[in-house]
């Protein structure tokens, strides 16, 4: 936390499973832990973000799990991260959809 944002990762204990699983109650934990640490140390995670990356599936905007269950977890900020994107004129259109529609803002952060 020492730059002011923290980008939780969990995986299987194998490391088998890439790309790595966002849980969200692993995420919860990631972020207790982390708030008793700058709590200890005299500070808050007041200033300080939460991001969790992922993928909207299906129809735009339908990040699954919904982004309320993250901003529950702890998240403050969801990155899209699409790294399976199709190579295809589909493809390409609906990264045009995601780029023109902005940043999503309905994490609280």
């Amino acid at each position: 936390m020492r730059y002011g944002c923290v980008i939780p990762l969990t995986t299987e204990p194998d490391f088998v499973h890439w790309p790595a699983r966002r849980r969200r109650p692993a995420v919860h934990e990631i972020v207790t832990r982390i708030t008793r640490l700058r709590e200890l140390s005299g500070a808050t995670m007041t200033d300080d973000d939460v991001v969790v990356e992922g993928d909207s599936w299906g129809g735009f905007g339908q990040v699954r799990p919904p982004l309320g269950q993250w901003a529950e977890a702890g998240a403050t900020w969801w990155v899209e991260s699409w790294w399976d994107l199709p190579e295809t004129a589909a493809g390409l259109a609906e990264l045009r959809e995601r780029i023109e529609a902005g940043p999503r803002r309905d994490l609280g952060g």
